[in-house]
């Protein structure tokens, strides 16, 4: 369920799911690639200033090269005072991430409910521009 509302320039979208299983078992394994994640603007993106290899959940690597900064004003900060890259697998009640798209200010923020499993969530926040609240990434 999603339930979107505004007040002023302040826009909130809460997103209310629950997951039952129907006459047999279901097991989640570990996985570091979240479970509610969102793909944000490339001006949003955290500054990269060098070459990453990303691996899967199925071993693959993929090699992502330098990038053009030009315009990328995205920076992250977690809810324990974690900035930048840094936020990547830690835990915390929120992350926030804030840049410039056109001139005009803009903060995203995904907030962990304290009654989710694993609460606080584990965070998937890269630089390419994914940001996960990832309850399954304990170990991974």
């Amino acid at each position: 369920m999603y339930f979107f509302s505004s007040s002023g320039e302040k826009n909130v979208i809460d997103r209310i799911t629950t997951l039952k299983a129907h006459g047999q078992a279901v097991s989640f394994t570990d996985n570091k690639e979240g479970m509610l994640g969102i793909r944000v603007a490339r001006e949003l993106e955290h500054p990269s200033d060098k070459p990453e290899i990303f691996t899967d959940a199925s071993g693959i690597a993929t090699a992502v090269p330098t990038l053009n900064n030009d315009g990328v004003t995205g920076m992250y900060r977690s809810s324990e005072g974690i900035e930048g890259d840094d936020v990547w697998g830690t835990r915390g009640k929120w992350v926030n991430l804030t840049g410039e798209i056109n001139g005009e200010k803009v903060s995203l923020a995904i907030l962990d409910h304290p009654k989710n499993p694993g609460y606080p969530t584990y965070w998937h926040a890269r630089g390419y521009g994914l940001f996960a609240a990832n309850t399954l990434g304990q170990k991974a």
